[in-house]
């Protein structure tokens, strides 16, 4: 197990309003790691970009707390759209080791009909969006270890939508929530296992 450096967590769209942390995050720390996550908020609503920007400010804090240079990131859903931004755009590959994308649309969801008329950040989901077919038009970011966890079930985000390029994956047998909440034992497992892989020498 790899406790060296801390663990971002960007969540996705209703776990970052929640009071109560998601299960991952529990389970994770009771692992030794030392997690980083945002408190209950309504900054999901708003658009990916400044999303990316709170996951950015959230990262800077991680580094300063635990004195590291790098962290890695788990990015939940839309979280993890934000947190390709971040990468991406916001030069966040230098302060990033390694992105578990868990659960996350990169081609885009239909769910994110459900959402368009009070959350800006939907609209940005849904396929054929003008900022995912900015990203992944866009070369990997370079320098960091990037994984990609899908629900063979996941109804939210199909399997058929979620595999960013050619990055490595792991295919689990549930849904969304099974896998985006760490409801599977297995979805934690697996992250312990990637940090220690790409664990910094």
């Amino acid at each position: 197990m790899s406790t060296r450096i801390p663990v971002v967590i960007a969540p996705g769209f209703f776990t970052s309003a929640s009071p109560v942390s998601i299960p991952i995050v529990e389970k994770l720390r009771d692992k030794g790691y030392k997690v980083v996550s945002p408190g209950p908020s309504l900054m999901s609503f708003l658009p990916i970009h400044f999303q990316a920007v709170a996951l950015s400010k959230l990262v800077n804090e991680a580094l300063k707390k635990y004195q590291a240079k790098k962290c890695n990131v788990i990015g939940i859903s839309m979280g993890g759209i934000a947190t390709l931004y971040y990468l991406r755009e916001l030069g966040g590959a230098e302060k990033v080791n390694a992105f578990i994308a868990i659960g996350t649309p990169f081609k885009g969801t239909n769910a994110g009909f459900l959402g368009v008329f009070f959350a800006s950040s939907t609209w940005e989901i849904l396929p054929n969006s003008r900022l995912l077919r900015h990203l992944m038009s866009k070369p990997k970011p370079q320098g960091v270890a990037i994984y990609t966890f899908i629900g063979a079930k996941d109804r939210v985000s199909p399997p058929n939508t979620s595999r960013y390029k050619d990055t490595r994956c792991k295919i689990f047998p549930g849904g969304h929530a099974d896998i985006c909440l760490g409801l599977d034992n297995d979805v934690v497992r697996f992250i312990d296992v990637v940090f220690t892989i790409e664990s910094p020498q």
